[in-house]
């Protein structure tokens, strides 16, 4: 039900398969091939995205201390908690410097919130996102966030200036 993750260089993506009753991440090369689980402990929510060097994917979900958004190493070893609370649909930098995602539902929406890759917090303006689906992404050159606001039926786009927060 969760779009696939594909790797920066586009040769990888991760795979969200439910697995008793739990879905779990699976890296595979583009073609398919060497579909593994791994980041196990966390039964993941929403999208993932990869860090630029491909060496970490970030994913909101629920491991044995609660909800969380979560930075899970593809070379093996314990993911990493970032933030605590509901997240889904995280996007990373182009720079690797910054993490946005949606943070808990209320109603339609979801705040927009944001961490540097060690979990410490960004604070961004008031802003509000649908709860479904990856409505966030960076500008290429990671100087703005391009976001989709309003109801279901009358999306418009908007762009926060990183440097102004405006």
């Amino acid at each position: 039900m969760e779009p696939p993750a594909v790797s920066p260089d586009g040769r990888s993506v991760a795979i969200a398969l439910r697995r008793n009753g739990k879905l779990t991440l699976h890296p595979a090369t583009a073609e398919g091939n060497e579909l593994r689980p791994f980041g196990e402990s966390i039964d993941i929510s929403g999208a993932a995205d990869w860090s630029r060097d491909g060496q970490w994917i970030v994913t909101g979900g629920t491991d044995t201390n609660g909800l969380g958004l979560f930075k899970i190493p593809l070379g093996g070893g314990m993911p990493v908690r970032l933030a605590k609370g509901q997240a889904s649909n995280p996007v990373w930098s182009p720079a690797g410097n910054l993490i946005v995602y949606a943070a808990v539902n209320v109603g339609f929406f979801a705040p927009l919130l944001a961490v540097r890759p060690d979990g410490t917090p960004v604070k961004l303006p008031s802003i509000e996102v649908l709860r479904e689906g990856v409505s966030v992404r960076f500008l290429p050159n990671g100087s703005g966030l391009v976001y989709m606001q309003g109801l279901p039926s009358a999306q418009t786009l908007w762009l926060l200036d990183l440097a102004t927060m405006k």
